[in-house]
Parts: C-alpha cells; structure tokens; sequence
C-alpha cells in the first residue's frame, strides 16, 4: 500500500508540472570574451610570451631587439603569423640564446643580428629546429649566423642561411659535441674573415 501512496503522489506531482511547448527563438548573448590575437608585434610582448612558456607564439611584422632574448628550460614554438615576420637586431644584438631547450622557428626570417658567438643564435645544450626559416646579415667573431656548443643539436628543414659573416664560422660555428643536420636548405654566400674590416683577434 505504501509503495502504490509513493506512485500516486509521483504522478500528482507530474501532472501539475508544466513544460515549455517550444524552445525561443534565440538565446542570450554569450558573456564570455572574445579570443584575443596571438600575434606577437613587440619585444616585449615576445619576451612576456616566451618566459611565460607560452607553447606556441606567432610573431607579425618586425620585431627590433635591444638585447638577446634568454630561453631555457622550456619548448616553445616561434612562427611567423605573416609574410613579413621578423626578428630583427639592428646590427647591434644578438637574438636568441638557447639554454637547456628546445626552440621551433618555423615561417619567420633572423636578420641583421650581431654577437661574440653567434650573430643571431646562440645554443647551449640545446635543440633547435629551423622549418622554414631565413637567417640572414648577421655578423659575429664566432658563428656568423649562429653558435651550437655543448651536446646541441639544429635541424634546418626548408630553409637558407645567406649572408652572414664571422672571422671563424662564416654560417655557423659548431664544437665537436654538437651537431648540425640539413634537410633541403641552402647556405649560401657566407663570408669567414674579418668582421666588416675590423680585426676580431
């Protein structure tokens, strides 16, 4: 009797429920943000991107550096988000330098960069891949375009190191621990010898 009371009441209580007949016709607006570009167009927003270990951050435009940018201890990836996107050290820094990580560049150009080691990249126990990359006009004493030292290993997929200068190293300086391995990329027109005239000694 009491398990039929149960059922009797279950149906009183579904029969008084009312349900719509229809759903509206629109809904309300969503409250959420929208998503914000990733794009990278400064310095700063690049080196905020980076020590954040954000995984992926595209760059647009030209970015000037006023120093070398530090990466370690994390992967990120850098790509270009459009033709012109570049990493630019106005003939007075270097670019990056690479401590116990692993750096994609992919789609982008490393110009006009200048350092001891390595005009544009330095690593240091490192991977790095280069997919699609130009590193060009980047001057240094040691590794024209860059520097691998210390069990580093660089990979260049599709890409061109032109015109870069060193005393020793024209394109790239690499220790006897370190390893570079090209798939389909061109070096072309690096110069060893004095950097722009003056004496590196």
């Amino acid at each position: 009797k009491h398990a039929m009371d149960v059922e009797a009441t279950l149906l009183v209580v579904l029969s008084e429920t009312t349900y719509p007949t229809s759903l509206p016709s629109s809904l309300p607006p969503s409250t959420t943000p929208a998503p914000t570009a990733l794009a990278k167009q400064t310095y700063a927003d690049l080196e905020r991107a980076l020590r954040a270990e954000a995984p992926d951050t595209k760059v647009q435009g030209v970015i000037i550096f006023t120093s070398p940018l530090i990466i370690d201890s994390n992967t990120p990836r850098v790509a270009g988000d459009d033709a012109a996107a570049a990493l630019d050290g106005g003939s007075s820094t270097s670019l990056l330098h690479i401590n116990n990580s692993t750096l994609t560049l992919d789609g982008i150009v490393l110009q006009n960069g200048r350092g001891v080691r390595g005009g544009c990249v330095r690593a240091k126990a490192s991977t790095l891949v280069l997919s699609r990359v130009t590193v060009t006009h980047c001057v240094a004493d040691i590794g024209g375009a860059l520097v691998l030292e210390d069990h580093s290993f660089l990979r260049a997929v599709e890409s061109t190191l032109h015109a870069n200068l060193a005393f020793y190293g024209a394109c790239a300086f690499v220790d006897t621990s370190s390893t570079l391995e090209s798939a389909t990329s061109n070096f072309t027109d690096n110069h060893a010898g004095a950097v722009r005239g003056e004496s590196t000694r």
